[in-house]
């Protein structure tokens, strides 16, 4: 499956690939930094060519048989109904970000049926706390997914934002556009309800 990050500090945007940090072993990080939590979800080394070392763009989720522990591989058939996403989205100085489901569920927060039941799949979760000591504001949630096709979240960025608090959208729509993020009329084109918060 195709791997993404959306990213933010102050515009949101998404990065095709997810970045493979060396310290210690290959592994995508999700969270840390301050006083945050963060899981180390290590990389195949041998499944990806010298050229994604760096990077990984496409890649499947792996449960080891003896430990049950997670770690990413290469992807030996090439799959579009899914994607993997890296959601690492800051809130605004002392502010939060949290990560929710289409109906304001924190992710985090609610067992791994309910989530399947909206097309998520919660690999791993962290987060990362705000300044040099991590004293102040947080926690900004972060979180490793597998969506499938047509599956959303929403991410809520609060705090210190010069444009006020921000609702945004992230889709997995591989046949109109792939990732999509933005406001409900964005990712929802065809059906929009205005009824929903923008």
């Amino acid at each position: 499956m195709r791997a993404f990050t959306v990213q933010s500090n102050c515009d949101t945007k998404v990065v095709e690939g997810m970045f493979v940090s060396q310290e210690k072993y290959p592994h995508i990080a999700v969270g840390g930094g301050g006083h945050g939590k963060s899981a180390w979800i290590p990389v195949g080394k041998d499944d990806f060519p010298n050229t994604d070392r760096e990077r990984v763009v496409r890649c499947f989720p792996h449960y080891a048989k003896n430990t049950g522990n997670l770690m990413l591989i290469g992807e030996r058939k090439r799959s579009a109904k899914q994607a993997m996403v890296l959601l690492k989205v800051r809130g605004g100085r002392r502010g939060s970000t949290y990560i929710r489901t289409e109906d304001g569920d924190v992710l985090n927060q609610i067992g791994e049926k309910v989530r399947r039941s909206y097309g998520i799949q919660l690999l791993a979760a962290g987060h990362d706390t705000e300044g040099e000591e991590g004293l102040t504001g947080g926690p900004h949630h972060q979180a490793l997914l597998v969506l499938e096709e047509g599956a959303c979240v929403c991410v809520e960025r609060l705090g210190h934002i010069p444009e006020g608090p921000i609702k945004f959208w992230v889709r997995w729509l591989p046949d109109q556009g792939g990732l999509l993020t933005g406001n409900l009329a964005d990712i929802f084109p065809d059906n929009y309800n205005s009824g929903y918060d923008k």
